[in-house]
């Protein structure tokens, strides 16, 4: 009898242990896989997309620095002539940034249009600089010699110093700044900290940029800075009206269309009409151009290019797809 009721309990245990996983020691639950749902990947935005890297320094002592742009560009900076909107010294470290915008292409992605209240400009190059302290502060300049801008290209003749500010759309608008100084006479500088020789003379903002081989000036301000000058010409003036549609009808979410100019380094903006046309007004009549339009539809990304000229005649820019990599290579080769 005993036997029997030891048998009745041996099986009694292994029915209930039927379902226990004899290698993990636990008990297996089956269930219908589940499989991690796939992510869309999206198309950065277009102002995401269309940006020039920046050159990032740290400053960690409040000695003279000299900092150097992968392009070239010479900024030295006295920390000690620095302070924030409360009047304090900085906070050390301090952070710089700076773009160097040398070409069509870096003036067309960062929209830093060649334009002046309306008038046309040709530019001989842009910058932005701005400096923060270690608590992110936005730091302002207080004495004359506490920036220096050195950028190595040749003067071209008839060139003013301007500051840009962006509007409403975004896109740059340049004015003749009253904070920037050609240098007449480049100081030396001694082991990268102390200035020697005479102290550097300062001409007008408003006189003609003359007096230097390459662009060397002060700053009294941060910000973006251009070296342009007012293109002159008596030719009458034109609006440009293109189209670049989206193929198969395809809904616009965002969108840029530019005017680059063939034979001046100038790059204007086209504005979207009611009609779905792209407009630029006050062209100068004959000039070579060449139309670019970037525009994204969902998560699609279009890009269109047509050389001509300024005329009345309605332009076709032809879009297709791009891949963003492609995008930034074609803009590079083209202009």
């Amino acid at each position: 009898m005993k036997a029997s009721v030891c048998y009745m309990l041996l099986i009694l245990l292994c029915i209930a242990c039927a379902h226990v996983n004899s290698n993990l020691g636990i008990q297996q639950v089956y269930q219908y896989p589940v499989y991690p749902a796939k992510v869309k990947e999206k198309a950065p935005a277009l102002s995401e997309l269309l940006q020039v890297s920046s050159n990032y320094f740290t400053i960690h002592s409040y000695n003279d620095t000299i900092l150097r742009g992968k392009n070239g560009t010479e900024i030295t900076i006295r920390p000690a002539c620095l302070y924030t909107e409360e009047k304090k010294s900085p906070m050390l470290p301090l952070k710089v940034e700076l773009k160097e915008l040398y070409c069509k292409s870096a003036l067309l992605k960062e929209k830093a249009f060649t334009r002046s209240n309306g008038a046309l400009l040709e530019s001989d190059g842009s910058l932005y600089i701005s400096v923060a302290d270690a608590t992110g502060k936005t730091m302002l300049i207080s004495c004359d010699e506490a920036v220096l801008v050195h950028i190595p290209r040749t003067v071209n003749p008839y060139m003013h110093y301007f500051e840009g500010n962006r509007d409403s759309a975004g896109g740059m608008n340049w004015n003749l700044s009253e904070f920037i100084k050609t240098v007449k006479k480049e100081p030396e500088f001694r082991d990268g900290e102390e200035w020697i020789g005479e102290n550097p003379d300062f001409q007008p903002p408003s006189e003609i940029i003359q007096e230097t081989e390459n662009y060397f000036f002060s700053l009294k301000k941060f910000g973006w800075i251009n070296c342009d000058k007012f293109y002159e010409d008596t030719s009458e003036k034109t609006d440009l009206v293109a189209e670049a549609q989206i193929p198969d009808n395809g809904k616009l979410f965002e969108g840029y269309t530019y005017i680059v100019f063939d034979s001046l380094f100038s790059v204007m903006p086209a504005y979207r009409d009611e009609d779905g046309s792209w407009k630029s007004s006050s062209l100068p009549t004959g000039a070579a151009i060449t139309c670019i339009s970037i525009q994204k539809s969902g998560e699609l990304l279009y890009f269109g290019m047509l050389k001509t000229q300024v005329d009345s005649d309605k332009k076709t820019i032809p879009l297709h797809r791009i891949d963003p990599l492609e995008l930034q290579k074609v803009l590079e080769l083209s202009l």
